[in-house]
């Protein structure tokens, strides 16, 4: 019975990729066997991903920070070895340019930032911009 109404919730183009089985046990591990991709291709798509965004302006800066926090710990989970202040360089690359004057001012400290630190002036920035408005 649960062979079935799994058969029967998966569209037809997909179900012509899995191996047939009459065990439910095994027709799962056929689907997922099919559907499995390697892990170094997730790892270059979030890099990519990571390299590539571009804060909008829109949902909000720590949204944005948490969401490309949230892609180096997926990769460091891939043994992947990111360090936080690559990463906050990299969130900061990701910037606009109406962040510029606020990369400056971290690029000409001495000390790095942490996540948090980031985060928290990365807000006041964002304030400081809509209250300028």
């Amino acid at each position: 019975m649960c062979l079935i109404f799994v058969k029967g919730a998966i569209p037809r183009e997909v179900i012509g990729g899995i191996i047939d089985s009459n065990d439910i046990k095994t027709y799962l591990t056929n689907i997922e066997e099919s559907f499995e991709f390697a892990p170094e291709t997730h790892a270059n798509t979030l890099v990519n991903e990571m390299i590539t965004s571009h804060y909008d302006g829109k949902s909000g800066i720590r949204k944005h920070i948490l969401e490309m926090t949230h892609m180096a710990n997926q990769l460091r989970s891939m043994d992947m070895k990111i360090s936080d202040g690559f990463l906050v360089h990299i969130i900061m690359k990701s910037l606009g340019p109406n962040y510029d004057p606020f990369k400056t001012k971290y690029n000409t400290q001495k000390e790095e930032w942490t996540i948090q630190e980031l985060i928290l002036r990365s807000v006041e920035e964002e304030e400081r911009q809509k209250a300028e408005k």
